[in-house]
């Protein structure tokens, strides 16, 4: 690490170790969003969030119009997740061994001028696997984007409850975007139509880098030595290793995998529960929007609560998640049923601090490489609960394929936390959030080791650093 990325890490350690008095059970959205560079990361991701829905959108209709296949527009959806899905473990150590700010810059800048390209050559006589090829180059710089912000978070907000607030605001503000930006898209491209709608996407990009350029300061790579093939492929099988040799981080990521059916399955069949039980499209419109809105609401309670207590609830949530959906079997009416994807939305609220205490936990010259290697996980796993989950309602009902996929996802989690690493989690949170970062890699964990540790949590969830 360079000697100014060093000093850096000194001086927020030393920050930690003189807020004696912060209330890590009382972090609002409010003070991470006063922190300049964050509020611009999140301005930068809502902007470019919108802008890949827009690009989504107006291939599928083009799509569409074109084939008159629902399926051919399914695919086009599919194929702009196919980068995150492959590409996510490779390209996310970029973040390591380039300036992250400089990652994110290049990648708002190539995706607006492969979008523009591809709003000029969306015409009718280009063949559509041009289409989809464009549309992969364009979502192909988002992994390193990802990545980039992801690692960049807890450089800008230094505390680590701040930094768990922000990666919750970050997850609220994704599933927002990710209706606003269907609807914000779809508005779009049904009034101005598919290639202007592509113009605009390209102008999201551009505001989105303005953004990031004027409010995120830059900072030195991580590691030395630039980026090439033959290392980004070595860092991403270092960060495979180094995953698969930590118990708190390979669990939390395990966790999240194992119960992406609970999470998938309500998203995925809202619309075909609705038809199932004689409601409208726009009732299971309604639908979808209950487990996105639950998700929200649940992503901003645990954000809201300290550290050590987000950890005691990983488990309780994730097994809630699914158990809630038991209650699905009798293929109850939308009345019954929207209330419970709220609350199991609402459950959802343990991916937060996985995804936030995965980044933390890593040293900071890791975090591109283990942002990557999560995303590309969790994608795999989002992409077979979609098609399992679809699968099995086809061959049964709605009703009983989320019974079926909750049921299965409490199994795998039961058996992934067989060896729950709950102790170990506790100290090694709780030394990072006193400023104790030599203590924050993998050791062995007896009951005297947490009890020290946790000692120093009280009963109102301050930490005496």
């Amino acid at each position: 690490m360079s000697e100014r990325g060093a000093a850096e890490k000194a001086e927020r350690s030393g920050t930690r170790a003189r807020n004696n008095s912060a209330d890590l059970g009382n972090v609002s959205y409010g003070e991470v969003i006063r922190n300049r560079e964050f509020l611009g990361i999140i301005v930068a991701q809502a902007i470019s969030e919108v802008g890949d829905q827009i690009a989504r959108l107006a291939l599928a209709l083009v799509v569409l119009d074109r084939t008159g296949s629902a399926f051919g527009a399914a695919a086009a959806f599919a194929v702009s997740f196919l980068p995150m899905f492959l590409g996510s473990a490779v390209l996310g150590p970029i973040a390591d061994r380039l300036s992250r700010r400089s990652v994110m810059l290049v990648a708002d800048i190539a995706r607006a001028a492969l979008v523009a390209f591809f709003a000029l050559v969306a015409v009718g006589t280009t063949p559509l696997w041009l289409l989809f090829l464009l549309l992969f180059f364009v979502e192909l710089f988002t992994p390193a984007f990802d990545a980039a912000r992801t690692a960049t978070i807890p450089d800008v907000l230094t505390d680590p409850a701040e930094c768990a607030a922000g990666f919750g605001l970050s997850r609220t503000l994704s599933l927002v975007t990710q209706v606003v930006g269907l609807v914000f898209g779809g508005a779009v491209v049904t009034i101005l139509g598919p290639r202007l709608g592509l113009a605009v996407d390209a102008v999201t990009y551009i505001v989105s880098f303005v953004v990031l350029l004027v409010m995120v300061r830059p900072r030195p790579a991580e590691l030395p030595g630039g980026a090439s093939l033959v290392s980004l492929l070595s860092d991403a099988k270092a960060g495979m290793a180094a995953m698969s040799g930590d118990p708190a981080r390979r669990s939390l990521l395990m966790l999240a995998v194992a119960s992406s059916l609970a999470v998938v399955a309500p998203e995925a069949l809202a619309l075909s529960y609705a038809r199932d039980v004689g409601a409208s499209d726009v009732a299971g419109a309604a639908l979808v929007s209950c487990v996105v809105g639950g998700a929200a609401i649940g992503s901003i309670m645990i954000s809201r609560r300290p550290p050590h207590r987000q950890i005691e609830l990983l488990l309780p949530l994730a097994l809630g998640c699914g158990l809630v959906l038991l209650l699905v079997a009798p293929e109850p009416s939308l009345l019954i049923v929207m209330p419970l994807w709220v609350i199991s939305g609402a459950l959802q609220a343990f991916l937060v601090p996985c995804m936030a205490f995965m980044t933390l936990l890593t040293p900071a010259e890791e975090r591109g490489r283990i942002a990557g290697l999560s995303a590309s996980a969790w994608a795999a796993a989002t992409v077979v609960s979609f098609l399992v989950s679809g699968a099995l309602a086809d061959l049964t009902s709605p009703a009983f394929a989320v019974v079926l996929c909750a049921a299965v996802s409490l199994v795998l989690v039961l058996v992934a936390t067989r060896r729950w690493p709950g102790r170990q989690l506790l100290q090694r949170v709780a030394r990072l959030v006193r400023g104790d970062t030599v203590s924050v890699s993998p050791v062995e964990v007896d009951d005297r080791t947490v009890t020290e540790a946790m000692r120093e949590v009280d009963d109102s969830g301050f930490m005496r650093r």
